[in-house]
């Protein structure tokens, strides 16, 4: 006779059985088996080289150490930052393939980028905080602010440099208000240029009709220090055979810099720079009206810097920029932008105290914004003061904290605090914990937004859309909790460790007006929307994993891995839209002889979602394999490099918005002679 209770006890493991097989397949699917393989390859050598040599070893090889600027606004060593810091080298911009910053960026642990219609052509955020138009992190150019005022969003096509101007990005993930105010509520982003010591001239052509040319030089008479450099830029991008996503671009840009030396300790320098082209923006196509989508810009800007050290390490430093930007639509809707910002900041540091090192300033902004998508002309001005302590408790022991008060004349007072315990258990290891709080202030289209749009009815006819800001909207807060580690040997082999929580309030979103209010109803409209705070509380947990890697001296790799955790309003475990719950980058340099490169860079991204006009759309998860083949040919004084990059070299192709054409394969041929 069969037994009952044994046969329900098998159906039951059978069952769990089922599901383990189940989940096992997807787990191992083909693209998670290929980075499974590229781990245990990545970590052979490591496993080997451990057992030749102990940690402590390891540890004592210390060659040179990295200098970061951007995470406490003066020099620090990476291995005394509290905070997720990722710097890109110009080796590893180059290496990269990237003929853009964005692109370069694209393999940042714990940064979603993405290719994006309009005028921005990226978009990008770290820690699941990314969107169309982003405005949640800060961009600087040399400590400048490059974001639109208006709109909160950065014109990567706009940025008036050439890769080969930039010395190091750096790249803070995690909320920076407490020093840099209200754009910095995701994270903050540095690109640090050069001066160049020499003549350069670089061109670059590919797909996509893709053309860059540039031309720099520079160098030293006495004590002055000088470079400037020219631009020529210009794309089809990827709605080059479709006009609904049309986004091509050309552009004249360039830049210079001037740096008079008086002493080993004070400079005064002027920079400046300039953007004058045209293009299309495809994005449009999709919410307004596939009428008069070209536009043309022209912008620049003017930055100074004095910078002194006074009684002993003491440092004072004075910086002041104007930034002009004039964008005509050539519609009757839109025909201009003008949009103006004058900024000035003072700040000290120095060592009241023995264990102390404090950092404080000032920084006053103005703006002013026109344009015919806002109800009214608007002039903001901003007041901020921020301080920081840095106190040394013990020869392992630090304790960092400050706050940053910001007053707006828009939406008033916010104030920004942080404080952090860093752990130094040996000279190149470090742990740290952190708590920290950021706002993101709502921009002009969250407050003052006035859009009535036509669309195309289901019937024929046409339907009246009106879009519009709230002045009542708040600024979205942030709390976040942090703990990492970090440790490496010199550059050869590091690893860095973070996990952290953000708890989000006041999210601003877009949400339909039902039924229509005043006014919709002044324009007729047959719907209404607008934007406002969301109720409740958005949470993310998140997990990001880098290892880097020397494993000879011809051949270095690195692997990162990001896992982002959601939680809506609600509570309900839920994926926020354009951010991918999984993320993982390998890369892999090869030096070969005779002075050749070889390079690749492999990249998986989890499934998202997004939104067109007002309606959900998935996004599928996508793998992609970048090449780059490079050559360095020398004459005496005078080298040339030749490289050969190919993006998505498999064709993988996938949205990475939703309101814009597929990404498939791209390359492009880049050569640079210097001498």
């Amino acid at each position: 006779m069969c037994d009952l209770k044994y046969f329900r006890n098998f159906k039951i493991n059978c069952f769990y059985f089922e599901k383990f097989k189940k989940f096992t397949k997807e787990v191992f699917n083909m693209k998670t088996r290929t980075y499974f393989l590229l781990i245990c390859i990545w970590f052979a050598p490591v496993w080997g080289l451990a057992q030749e040599e102990s940690w402590d070893d390891l540890l004592s090889d210390v060659e040179e150490f990295i200098i970061v600027v951007t995470a406490s606004k003066h020099e620090r060593k990476i291995s005394e930052t509290p905070a997720s810091v990722s710097v890109l080298t110009a080796d590893q911009i180059k290496r990269s393939g990237a003929r853009t910053v964005p692109q370069a960026l694209r393999f940042v642990v714990g940064l979603d980028v993405a290719v994006s219609s309009s005028m921005l052509g990226y978009d990008l955020a770290p820690r699941g905080l990314n969107r169309e138009h982003s405005n949640r992190v800060l961009i600087m150019i040399d400590n400048r602010p490059i974001y639109n005022n208006a709109f909160g969003f950065t014109e990567w096509d706009f940025l008036p440099i050439s890769l080969n101007d930039i010395a190091r990005i750096e790249v803070i993930r995690g909320p920076g208000s407490c020093l840099y105010g209200a754009n910095a509520f995701a994270g903050v982003i540095n690109i640090i240029t050069r001066y160049h010591d020499h003549l350069h001239v670089m061109a670059t052509f590919g797909d996509l009709d893709t053309q860059n040319y540039s031309l720099s030089y520079g160098g030293r008479s006495g004590n002055l220090q000088y470079s400037v450099t020219g631009i020529w830029d210009a794309t089809e991008g990827w709605g080059k055979d479709d006009d609904r996503f049309d986004n091509d671009y050309k552009f004249i840009k360039g830049n210079f810099k001037l740096k008079y030396h008086f002493s080993k300790t004070t400079t005064f320098s002027i920079e400046s720079g300039l953007s004058d082209g045209e293009g299309a923006d495809g994005w449009r196509a999709l919410s307004i009206a596939a009428e008069g989508l070209d536009y043309t810009d022209q912008n620049y800007f003017v930055q100074s810097t004095f910078e002194t050290e006074l009684l002993g390490d003491d440092q004072l430093k004075v910086r002041g920029f104007v930034y002009d930007d004039d964008q005509d639509r050539g519609t009757q809707r839109e025909p201009e932008f003008k949009f103006h910002t004058t900024e000035i900041e003072l700040q000290y540091a120095h060592s009241p105290l023995s264990r102390h090192y404090l950092t404080y300033g000032v920084n006053y902004r103005e703006f002013s914004g026109e344009s015919p998508v806002l109800s009214e002309k608007r002039i903001q001005e901003l007041r901020a003061g921020y301080v920081q302590d840095e106190v040394q408790l013990s020869d392992r022991l630090q304790l960092i904290g400050g706050f940053r008060y910001d007053d707006n004349s828009e939406f008033g007072s916010n104030i920004s605090p942080r404080i952090s315990l860093l752990c130094q258990p040996k000279p190149q290891m470090s742990g740290w914990m952190s708590y920290s709080e950021a706002f993101q202030a709502p921009n002009m289209i969250h407050s003052y937004l006035l859009v009535v749009t036509p669309r195309p009815a289901p019937d024929g006819g046409t339907l009246t859309i009106v879009t519009h800001g709230d002045k009542a909207n708040k600024p979205e807060l942030l709390r976040s909790i942090e703990l990492g580690l970090r440790a490496y040997n010199s550059q050869k082999h590091s690893l860095e460790l973070v996990l952290y929580y953000n708890r989000i309030t006041d999210l601003i979103a877009k949400k339909p007006v039902q039924p229509i209010s005043d006014v919709g109803l002044q324009y007729n409209a047959d719907a209404e929307f607008t934007y406002y705070n969301v109720d409740g509380v958005s949470k993310t947990y998140g997990l990001e994993v880098e290892v880097r890697n020397q494993l000879t001296t011809r051949l270095t790799t690195f692997f990162n891995f990001t896992l982002q955790d959601f939680t809506d309003n609600e509570g309900n475990h839920k994926q926020r839209m354009y951010d991918p719950k999984y993320k993982a980058n390998f890369g892999l340099n090869w030096n070969a002889p005779a002075k050749i490169s070889a390079d690749i860079y492999l990249q998986y991204v989890d499934e998202r979602w997004g939104t067109v006009r007002e309606m959900p759309v998935d996004l599928n998860s996508y793998f992609t394999t970048d090449i780059r083949l490079g050559k360095t040919f020398s004459i005496d004084s005078i080298n040339f490099d030749l490289d050969f990059t190919v993006s998505n070299l498999f064709e993988d192709k996938h949205y990475e918005v939703p309101s814009y054409a597929e990404v498939g394969r791209q390359w492009w041929v880049r050569g640079a002679l210097q001498w």
